[in-house]
């Protein structure tokens, strides 16, 4: 978003284009204002998938994602990408398909991920950013890689396989390309600028190859995050007031993990929180949400015969339809990322097996 800071909004600190504020809700935390960013999912002629390898230390771990940065001022959401592209694979796109954005983590900043298809993506000279490892995924190939993937990453991926570019998601990625390497960041201190409840801002100080720079970083517990199938062919979603966002988002339903609580149990207390129950939540995989900003891992749960038990503020969505809403809203910026990613996971989970929980098992990231 402008990284305004809303009317009623008390300004903590500034660093370069980025703002921290606190809203003035009895214990709200802390809120990152900042620019918007694009990502890139590069799909080859042979539907190969061009990923990268690099540190994401705010998370603690090398992670493995589609090309990704911010928006200059002056560029849309296709210009970037195109520029992301070269700059971190030496890759070059036939075209160029913006499919949207999504709101990164309401709770947590006002930042859109911009999500974009490249398609026909053929090397243009250049190898690539020495900060990231190139990694090549083809149809089929062997999850030899089980590094964890950041949510938009995976959302690319479905939105690839949803228009026939790709036979399969990148839910793992493959060899590392020949030549591949990263270069480690050295993180040399962290002051917190605030805490609001589990949340904190940290000013953290990095070096690379001997050039320091300050970034701003949330530490954020883990959520889990459900989407409630009700009978009748409903989606319960919850509204809630996103200032920063430009005003009310429709959401599924989630709730902090607490340390030593079960992400299931986590997830019927958030069906609890918007009056629902029922429903046996099914693990769809864990995915880091934004792992260049914040360590906060989501879990994510399908919730089939969840039912109303008392009256809350929900939206009734109907299944049939709420995929097209999703993808509507993200033309316009009104939607996040992870209820957009729940929607597309019902979809693909309905059409057929491939998918994260297939098996029950809930692919965890850890911290190494």
């Amino acid at each position: 978003m402008s990284g305004a800071v809303p009317h009623g909004w008390r300004l903590i600190a500034r660093e370069g284009a980025a703002r921290v504020a606190l809203p003035p809700a009895p214990g709200a935390g802390p809120v990152l204002l900042t620019r918007d960013v694009v990502h890139v999912l590069p799909v080859g002629r042979a539907g190969t998938v061009t990923l990268v390898r690099q540190d994401r230390w705010p998370c603690g771990r090398d992670v493995t994602e589609a090309p990704a940065g911010g928006i200059e001022p002056g560029e849309d959401p296709i210009t970037a990408a195109a520029r992301e592209l070269a700059e971190e694979t030496g890759l070059a796109a036939g075209g160029l398909a913006w499919l949207g954005g999504a709101a990164t983590a309401p709770d947590l900043t006002d930042e859109v991920g911009h999500l974009v298809v490249a398609t026909q993506a053929t090397p243009a000279g250049g190898g690539g950013e020495g900060s990231v490892a190139v990694v090549r995924a083809g149809p089929g190939s062997p999850a030899r890689d089980r590094a964890p993937l950041d949510a938009r990453t995976v959302l690319l991926g479905l939105l690839a396989r949803r228009m026939g570019l790709i036979a399969a998601p990148p839910l793992a990625a493959g060899e590392p390309a020949p030549g591949g390497g990263g270069r480690t960041p050295v993180r040399v201190g962290a002051r917190t600028l605030i805490a609001g409840g589990p949340v904190r801002a940290e000013r953290a100080e990095v070096t690379r190859d001997g050039v320091g720079r300050a970034k701003v970083v949330l530490t954020a517990p883990p959520v889990a995050v459900v989407l409630p199938l009700a009978p009748g062919g409903r989606v319960p979603l919850v509204p809630r007031d996103r200032p920063h966002l430009g005003g009310v988002l429709l959401e599924a339903p989630s709730a902090p993990i607490g340390p030593g609580e079960r992400p299931p149990d986590a997830a019927r207390a958030a069906l609890d929180a918007a009056g629902m129950a029922g429903g046996r939540p099914q693990a769809m995989g864990a995915v880091l949400v934004a792992p260049g900003m914040t360590d906060r891992v989501a879990h994510l749960f399908l919730a089939p015969g969840a039912r109303a038990t008392r009256p809350r503020d929900v939206r009734d969505m109907q299944a049939s339809d709420l995929v097209d809403w999703a993808l509507a809203a993200a033309r316009h910026g009104r939607v996040d990322q992870l209820t957009l990613l729940l929607a597309l996971l019902a979809e693909a989970r309905a059409a057929g097996p491939g998918l994260p929980g297939d098996g029950g098992r809930d692919r965890v990231p850890r911290r190494p």
